[in-house]
């Protein structure tokens, strides 16, 4: 039996457990809330690379191929160097993937459905991919990239714009871009949840989403999101959203996030993931 564990920070109140069947395999599937403790996710990791078949590690920021650049998150690359004896993903080539062939199926399926929409993603650079197949629908793309890191006025508004803010961040060295990203928290929130009002499509994690959103401003819109349990579509639910587009599959009968399926995928087919060729930019 393959066993896959997923350590992420998130709270391990929802901690889980599960055997099931997975590319002619049989697995055991166990989750692992750190509690936003990155010691901790690193003591867990470290102890679970002797037992599992392969680890995801969830709830983190990740790493970014944006153009021909992969910009790495150092946290998230020091706990997955943790891991050196079976494989360990964020889930991000997976991730990719699965964003965008949810935005060809629901544009597809719908009849036109993201035709000039107005699209806020809250993170641009960790959803380029889906950001570029959704320019084929609508040149109105905006991202919050730049005001969540430095503060900056104004969205970005192009792909071009996203490729450039990427390039440049390689140009602002670790402490200061810390102390950019954790400044004016409450003004930048009150600038994106002013954009999320404008938009009539939202990309976000769930935390982020719940971050910026609320009944008033969510209310009608069409958001596209990842692992919605009962729990988060409740919330969506309230806030009376008009659709709710999940890129992970439901496969099981626990709601699991895309690492957990890279890492799945990884065991059944006893590979490490794969390393990109592109080149690496690294930001704190």
């Amino acid at each position: 039996m393959k066993k896959v564990t997923t350590v992420t920070l998130g709270a391990d109140s929802q901690d889980f457990t599960f055997k099931t069947q997975f590319l002619g395999e049989q697995f055991e599937v166990t989750r692992l809330g750190a509690n936003n403790d990155t010691t901790k996710a690193w003591e867990l990791l470290r102890r679970q690379q002797t037992t599992a078949d392969a680890i995801g590690l969830g709830e983190i920021g990740d790493h970014y191929q944006v153009g021909l650049r992969t910009v790495v998150n150092k946290e998230t690359q020091r706990l997955l160097n943790v891991v050196t004896r079976i494989p360990a993903t964020t889930g991000a080539t997976l991730r990719r993937l699965l964003q965008v062939r949810a935005v060809r199926h629901v544009q597809k399926e719908l009849g036109n459905y993201f035709d000039n929409n107005i699209v806020l993603f809250l993170n641009g650079m960790r959803n380029y991919d889906m950001a570029v197949a959704m320019q084929d629908y609508t040149p109105n793309l905006r991202f919050a990239d730049a005001l969540f890191q430095t503060g900056a006025p104004a969205m970005l508004g192009s792909i071009e714009q996203l490729e450039l803010f990427a390039k440049g961040a390689k140009l602002i060295p670790g402490k200061p871009a810390e102390i950019l990203e954790s400044s004016l928290t409450w003004l930048k929130g009150n600038r994106v949840a002013k954009a999320v009002q404008e938009a009539h499509v939202v990309v976000g994690t769930y935390a982020e989403l719940k971050a910026v959103g609320n009944s008033g401003n969510l209310n009608g819109k069409t958001l596209i999101t990842s692992a919605v349990d009962e729990g988060r579509m409740e919330f969506f639910k309230n806030c009376k959203v008009n659709l709710v587009i999940d890129v992970s599959p439901k496969l099981f009968e626990k709601v699991v996030g895309i690492n957990t399926l890279e890492a799945m995928i990884l065991a059944a087919l006893s590979k490490m993931p794969m390393k990109s060729p592109m080149m690496i930019l690294k930001r704190s």
